[in-house]
């Protein structure tokens, strides 16, 4: 065999290992983002006690809060990999999702 045809075997040999490591990450490796529950709205009870002293009736109150709940619980069904609770995990490399969250929500 001639150079060039030993540099494309080479070239082949690279770019086939390069598309299994890309479909790899892709397909098993998800990434592992987390949320902090703490600081979202609809988990603030002083929120809630303030709606009531301003005059709303509980039921109001509670379908905000389940309005809240309802747009989480779609948002986080929407996102790719592995979402774990902030305060329930170690340290590590991961992404927080929190403040995307927080900004759909309201």
């Amino acid at each position: 065999m001639k150079w060039y045809e030993w540099l494309l075997v080479i070239a082949l040999i690279v770019f086939s290992n390069g598309a299994t490591f890309y479909l790899a990450r892709q397909l098993y490796y998800r990434p592992v983002k987390t949320i902090n529950l703490l600081e979202l709205d609809f988990m603030n009870a002083k929120g809630i006690y303030e709606a009531l002293q301003s005059g709303k009736s509980p039921e109001e109150v509670q379908k905000l809060v389940l309005e809240k709940q309802e747009k989480l619980k779609a948002i986080l069904s929407k996102e790719k990999g592995i979402v774990l609770i902030k305060q329930c995990v170690v340290s590590g490399e991961d992404e927080d999702i929190t403040q995307k969250v927080k900004g759909a929500i309201k």
